[in-house]
């Protein structure tokens, strides 16, 4: 028997974390017709949230599984274990950004994961035009919430810019020749999130202004804050049919310091960063912005420029209950090419634990002075009044 698995499960928005949504994790949507009008197996929906649903009591026999996030994919991979006579083919956004360690891949013969291969093609033998009508039934016991789901952009999930020092991602994305963003239709509102690790200026141009006037979807997507791109944003509002507060954009501020964005390769300044957020926030879209701590690098002077960008977004009366803030701890691993400067620094690196893709990850093991310039940029960033601030770091450590 053939079949195929939908996970879903509930969570509140990065951007908007008074709205819970059911999130619809994976890319099987442009294939549902395919699916249906071939007779190629039903379709399961499995809930993330639910216990029953971590043994797989499905029927033996091939399963298909788009994968978004890592937590899908331990799943998948636990399956794996329980159920030999099951074999689990898995693709999606999480195997097309990194391929899977060989002591996994060799120890789960009934596990095949599917690196840079769409699940149209793999499926049909040809990848399905965005542009099709996704014909995608939402079962009736999640009517009571909104939705959320993907639509990438491209091919395969990767960075046009790849020069960040402390980045993973290094794919090379091949964009698809989309016109507009397919809408489930479903009594709830829609948040769709435009899936690309960073978009292109010239994205904007394309997308921003077809997108419908309509009150029942939202957009997000990530979004490289620099002047080309607000440039672009600027534009394209001018002919944007959608109301601009119907959008939310993800931007990874990382730290605003000259200094440190320039050691992170960013290609871009503390000043654009400023007039970004104010650009966006005067046109009342809803911003989340990524900040990095516990590097073990940080000077006063670092410190100082995390200021002048709290002072700079203060002083255009924004409301800044529009953006939230997550806070994250640096991961590096000696693929990534921050690793050397960290060292020329003589900053201690600690091992934290393993990865699922052969690398070791490591955190900084800060000194008392590092963690109190860290936490002095944290009591800045609370003091703002934000809409939200989701900090993982505790203040100890």
């Amino acid at each position: 028997m053939q079949y195929y698995i939908q996970f879903l499960h509930k969570e509140s928005l990065m951007w908007d974390r008074n709205t819970e949504v059911v999130i619809l994790k994976n890319g099987f949507s442009p294939a549902w017709k395919m699916i249906e009008h071939q007779d190629r197996g039903p379709i399961i929906w499995v809930d993330m949230d639910l216990d029953n649903h971590k043994t797989f009591d499905f029927p033996n026999g091939v399963a298909y599984v788009s994968v978004y996030y890592k937590s899908e994919l331990f799943r998948v991979l636990e399956w794996a274990k329980q159920r030999p006579d099951v074999h689990f083919h898995i693709g999606g956004p999480i195997v097309d950004t990194w391929e899977l360690s060989k002591e996994i891949e060799n120890s789960l013969p009934n596990f095949t994961s599917h690196h840079k291969t769409t699940i149209e093609r793999l499926l049909f033998d040809y990848d399905i035009s965005p542009k099709d009508h996704w014909d995608l039934i939402v079962p009736d016991d999640v009517y009571e919430s909104d939705i959320a789901y993907g639509f990438s952009i491209s091919k395969f999930n990767g960075c046009w810019w790849r020069k960040c020092t402390f980045c993973k991602q290094k794919s090379v994305p091949k964009y698809l020749n989309y016109s507009e963003i397919p809408i489930i239709e479903y009594p709830g509102t829609k948040h769709i999130w435009i899936n690309t690790y960073c978009m292109r200026p010239k994205d904007i141009s394309l997308i921003y202004p077809n997108l419908p006037d309509r009150d029942d979807v939202r957009y997000a997507s990530y979004l490289k804050l620099n002047h080309q791109s607000i440039v672009a944003l600027s534009k394209a509002f001018e002919k944007m049919k959608c109301d601009p507060s119907n959008l939310a954009f993800n931007v990874g501020i990382e730290i605003p310091s000259d200094r440190l964005l320039k050691v992170f390769n960013r290609g871009v300044s503390l000043m654009e960063y400023i007039d970004g957020i104010n650009f966006l926030l005067h046109h009342k879209c809803k911003v989340a912005i990524n900040l990095i701590f516990r590097l073990g690098v940080i000077k006063d002077i670092d410190v100082e420029d995390v200021k002048l960008f709290a002072e700079g977004i203060t002083n255009n009366q924004n409301d800044l209950s529009n953006i939230t803030a997550n806070i994250y701890r640096l991961h590096v691993s000696q693929e990534r090419p921050i690793w050397n400067y960290l060292k020329s620094e003589n900053v201690k690196l600690k091992k934290t634990y393993r990865h699922v893709w052969d690398v070791d990850l490591y955190n900084c093991d800060c000194d008392e002075k590092q963690m109190k310039l860290d936490n002095q940029m944290l009591d800045i960033y609370n003091n703002l009044n934000l809409g939200y601030v989701w900090d993982t770091i505790p203040r100890g450590e």
